[in-house]
């Protein structure tokens, strides 16, 4: 039955909305995910269903993502607006233990003890049209998208705001993490925000740098960038600004050996008065502006700009970013999966109101090659592929690398919405292998490290079983994407967006 399904991918694989897909659609499966939610765990062993935990694997890893998208009858229109939920998995001597829990937030048992939603969040505005709306500024930090290990605590990271701080073993909550100070609020625009100064779902940790990178955008008519610096065993944050003369929206960025940090500066439209006024949600009224030339920002270790001209499109994430010397002088490579045009709302919207965007975007594994003494970019194809959510070996963040993992799709089946297996890219030669999980839907596989060679290891993810309605954990060999183990969730939990692993640190 498989095979038969495999052999008609073109008629199954979420085609145009009039053919009749012969299993759940995107949609149906969010919504069997998440507009129910998730209960929470209580700490418990994972049952093996098909071969063994490797006895090397041997550490924490945590999974961030929203939870549910229903909050007390109000349906989520995106997918960052989910309650935060995070799960625990302890691997040990072949077992893997497994606990989760929302983040609750201030907010979060706001609405609770009260049995309704409270706050506008990204993309959806509370019920109630204007009154309910308009001029709230105050929008729910959601704590959804990535976890990170920083003194003794682990921070649960939402773009817009600062993040908050959970214990790492039993997932109680500890409060909102500044910093020590340097997070908290200091614009006006921020203090009327409430929710601390904008700290991103994607810091880095490059190997032999102390301190973990990261950035933000304060709001403002005048929009700031906040460079980071955070010193993971104590805590302290150091950080500078810089203020942008256009207003941008940016997701991810690469981080060199030296320190160097890469920004795709995409132009975009903002259309504020709609927004503040309570007539659209805040993501509503971010849109491309094709006008607007992308700018890629390149930052020196000691915080100097160079500002070179980019190509059109948008990225959300960014594998790696590497040096290379030459006597032509400085060129900065950075792989990222790249998108044509900015995404609208409008398709997160449709993906979760049973409907088929009219035009998917489709990340492209690609290279840039940013040459710094010239100030030109060249950008080649990695892959046909389509791929999201990329891992590479830690070990190899900040210098060059060889492998790129991720979810992906092949151009065979497109277009798709979402993705439905997995892919290992060799960089040198330009050559993917991939592996198919139809109807499976994977989020982001989590690399972890058991050998000298970069694809020597294993990559951890979560799976969901739309026929049979269950969640999965997949263990992986990175090398080959054999399927070493797959253990049953006890719920059908959301796959989440990005996770951590923690090894022995939690």
């Amino acid at each position: 039955m498989r095979d038969a399904v495999a052999a008609s991918l073109s008629d199954i694989a979420y085609c145009m909305h009039e053919k009749k897909p012969r299993v759940m659609t995107p949609s149906e499966v969010f919504n069997a995910m998440s507009r129910r939610g998730a209960q929470g765990a209580a700490p418990q062993h994972l049952s093996v269903i098909s071969g063994a935990v490797p006895l090397e694997l041997s550490g924490t890893l945590f999974r961030v993502g929203p939870g549910r998208l229903r909050n007390y009858g109000l349906d989520y229109d995106h997918l960052f607006d989910g309650d935060g939920f995070v799960q625990r998995f302890s691997f040990s001597q072949g077992t893997v233990r497994f606990r989760s829990a929302y983040v609750e937030t201030p907010q979060f048992t706001r609405e609770k003890r009260h049995e309704r939603p409270m706050y506008r969040s990204f993309g959806t505005n509370l019920p109630g049209g204007l009154l309910r709306n308009a001029f709230r500024f105050n929008l729910k930090n959601a704590a959804n998208t990535t976890p990170l290990m920083v003194n003794g605590d682990l921070l649960v990271l939402w773009e817009g705001g600062a993040p908050h701080r959970i214990n790492p073993q039993s997932l109680a909550y500890r409060g909102h993490w500044t910093g020590g100070g340097p997070l908290r609020s200091r614009t006006a625009v921020e203090r009327i925000m409430g929710n601390g100064r904008p700290f991103s779902a994607h810091p880095k940790r490059i190997p032999g740098i102390p301190e973990i990178f990261n950035f933000g955008l304060s709001p403002g008519l005048r929009q700031r960038l906040l460079l980071y610096r955070v010193n993971p065993d104590t805590g302290a944050v150091q950080v500078s600004e810089t203020v942008l003369p256009r207003l941008t929206f940016m997701h991810d960025f690469a981080v060199t050996s030296s320190g160097r940090r890469v920004f795709f500066d995409v132009g975009v439209a903002f259309h504020l008065l709609p927004a503040f006024a309570g007539l659209i949600p805040p993501a509503a009224s971010i849109r491309e502006d094709s006008n607007a030339q992308t700018i890629i920002r390149v930052f020196d270790n000691a915080d100097q700009q160079q500002i070179i001209p980019g190509p059109s499109g948008y990225v959300f994430h960014i594998p790696n970013g590497y040096e290379e010397e030459s006597e032509a002088g400085a060129t900065v490579i950075v792989d990222t999966c790249w998108l044509q045009r900015f995404p609208e709302t409008d398709d997160f919207h449709a993906m979760l109101n049973n409907r088929f965007p009219r035009n998917p975007l489709l990340p492209t594994l690609t290279r840039h090659r940013i040459d710094l003494t010239n100030n030109l970019v060249s950008s080649d194809e990695l892959s046909e592929y389509s791929l999201e959510l990329p891992a590479i070996n830690p070990a190899f963040q900040g210098r060059r690398h060889r492998y790129i993992w991720g979810i992906a799709e092949p151009p065979t089946r497109r277009p798709a919405a979402t993705m439905f297996g997995i892919a290992k890219v060799d960089t040198d030669v330009a050559h993917t292998t991939y592996r198919d999980y139809y109807p499976f839907i994977l989020g982001e596989p989590v690399f972890v490290s058991s050998g000298n060679a970069e694809d020597e290891g294993y990559l951890l993810l979560l799976a969901f079983d739309p026929q049979d309605s269950q969640g999965l954990l997949l263990i992986l060999r990175a090398e080959n994407l054999e399927e070493a183990a797959r253990l049953e969730l006890p719920e059908a939990t959301p796959l989440g967006f990005h996770g951590l692993w923690a090894g022995d640190e939690a």
